[in-house]
């Protein structure tokens, strides 16, 4: 872990009377155990040693720049802010170095005080010395970003399909979800089950006759935007080669597993569906696709996985959603016919331009749930 830089202090005071000496600096590697502890007390969680490295410290694109900030008095830490790099890429492999803001927590005493601010400040600079040109990432707080500068330039949904009607209640109500949404999904639940059976025995008699449906346990060694010619001239996703497939999908210490479904035809891929599996649920990360293929060809393909992911007594198959541009709109349409539910209860994404020069819009980011983590 790299030296501190530099450090900024200065004085507020959480009451009249009292006033706390504050720094900021970079995280040492002898930090680590101390702010995972300060995440886990806030959260109430159990973020491990394992995750924190692999999330902050080896992924694909370079170590993330971590700021915390210390009382010192105390000498503990009361609040983090981190910046972890992801290369976006077009078709040509243009390449636009970012970084996803990740861990943005102040302890409860001390908010209010404009800690993250000055915690941005520090992460700003460290990320333009790095050539990051945008801060992008995910939040239900929009307040400390709207401080700090940050746009707001879209909300994502979420969709769910029910891969077994009896499980489903219980599964929502075990990870204590609001009564009203689980009653929501328990009632699409029974609605797609009269009508899915149907759905795949047509898909299997017809539609997929000339492809064939590849499982495969490691990842895809082709760049997804060349290999789908995903994006054109105007558009970016992140950099989909090896090293970050392997990172996200097959590295990742919380996945049970990660499954990637090929949908080729005489050798070649005409469409990819990646599966996070964590517990009982199947989380769809990747669904990519050729333009050249069919509605109805993708639709199938749909179908299969999700008889494939019943079989393997999964409860409840879910996604993220964005509607922001044409090639987000057209994955939504898919998942609205195959008959998932659609909420309007994510989170936004947040948008930070550092490069003045750089001509980069949301609307020009092909997303999806490999974006989160």
């Amino acid at each position: 872990m790299k030296i501190i830089l530099k450090a900024f202090h200065w004085q507020r005071s959480l009451n009249p009377t009292k006033m706390i000496d504050l720094e900021i600096r970079l995280l040492l590697e002898s930090d680590i155990e101390e702010v995972i502890a300060f995440y886990n007390s806030v959260y109430k969680t159990k973020r491990t040693t394992g995750y924190f490295k692999w999330l902050f410290l080896n992924g694909p694109f370079g170590s993330a720049i971590y700021v915390i900030a210390k009382d010192k008095k105390t000498n503990k830490i009361i609040g983090s802010q981190a910046a972890i790099p992801y290369q976006f890429a077009n078709h040509a492999q243009h390449i636009i170095k970012t970084a996803k803001s990740e861990d943005t927590l102040i302890h409860p005493d001390y908010r209010g005080q404009k800690v993250s601010t000055k915690m941005y400040d520090l992460l700003f600079q460290e990320c333009k010395k790095k050539g990051i040109q945008l801060i992008w990432g995910f939040s239900t707080l929009d307040r400390p970003f709207l401080r700090a500068g940050f746009e707001i330039p879209l909300h994502i949904q979420q969709a769910y399909f029910s891969l077994s009607a009896k499980d489903t209640k219980a599964y929502f109500k075990k990870k204590k979800a609001p009564e009203t949404f689980v009653d929501k999904v328990f009632l699409n639940a029974l609605s797609q089950m009269t009508i899915l059976k149907s759905r795949i025995a047509i898909a299997k008699k017809r539609t997929l006759k000339e492809f064939e449906i590849v499982l495969e346990t490691s990842s895809h060694s082709e760049n997804i935007q060349q290999a789908f010619n995903l994006l054109n001239e105007a558009d970016y996703s992140i950099q989909q080669n090896m090293a970050f497939q392997v990172w996200r999908f097959h590295q990742h210490p919380n996945l049970k597993s990660s499954l990637s479904f090929f949908l080729k035809k005489a050798g070649q891929v005409y469409s990819k569906i990646q599966i996070d599996i964590k517990g009982k649920e199947a989380s769809m990360s990747q669904f990519y696709y050729s333009e050249s293929l069919k509605d109805k060809i993708i639709m199938a393909f749909l179908f299969e996985i999700i008889a494939i992911l019943q079989e393997k007594k999964l409860v409840v198959m879910s996604s993220w959603c964005f509607d922001k541009n044409l090639s987000n709109q057209k994955q939504l349409s898919f998942l609205n016919k195959a008959g998932f539910l659609i909420l309007n209860r994510g989170m936004n994404m947040v948008w930070k331009q550092l490069d003045p020069m750089l001509e980069l819009s949301p609307d020009q980011i092909l997303l999806s749930k490999d974006f989160g983590l």
